[in-house]
């Protein structure tokens, strides 16, 4: 166990800038690895890293049901405004209803796919919940190689896939923040 002090740690990073971005990693990863408990590793086995896709494809996908809200808006103002229909209320009460549905299934669908790399395997974990469920893995000593794909928005707001090549075909790791620590971490443990 290493203890590094906040003013060692500033100090560390006004010297070394770089460092930074690994440091903010490998704690979001024990973050999330402690949210989720025991479930990703077996005897001898521990979680080096473990992510959910980046951020803004959550936001991007919640900009839906976010703006179905914003269509209740006008039939709420309608009803309270003097028009008391029955209908008015049951057609503004189906739209926000439908776009808080939308809104917990995107998040819900965004918070069960995983990327986890332990000290023995990389695993990705695709799941919808009640329709699907993927889950592909390797053990790192059958890693041939990995690369980082990512084109201009994903360098701008720093998410990219990390394509990892095995003996028997290939796994993408779909947009994850920060590629390069993660396939720092990937060739640390190879």
């Amino acid at each position: 166990v290493a203890v590094l002090s906040h003013d060692a740690y500033i100090r560390l990073i006004r010297r070394y800038p770089m460092v930074e971005g690994s440091f903010k990693v490998i704690y979001r990863s024990y973050l999330l690895n402690n949210q989720q408990g025991e479930v990703w590793h077996t005897d001898n086995e521990t979680v080096r890293y473990i992510a959910r896709k980046h951020e803004v494809f959550l936001y991007l996908r919640l900009l839906v049901p976010i703006g179905v809200i914003l269509a209740s808006i006008p039939l709420w103002t309608g009803f309270f405004a003097g028009s008391f229909s029955l209908f008015l209320l049951t057609v503004s009460g189906l739209v926000t209803a439908l776009g808080i549905g939308m809104l917990l299934w995107f998040w819900l669908d965004w918070s069960n796919d995983y990327v986890i790399i332990t000290n023995r395997r990389v695993i990705y974990q695709e799941r919808v919940v009640l329709m699907y469920e993927s889950l592909q893995e390797s053990p790192l000593e059958a890693i041939l190689s990995d690369d980082i794909v990512t084109d201009f928005w994903g360098r701008w707001l720093g998410f990219g896939n990390v394509i990892v090549r095995t003996f028997t075909g290939t796994m993408t790791l779909p947009r994850l923040a920060v590629p390069r620590e993660v396939k720092m971490i990937l060739g640390e443990l190879r």
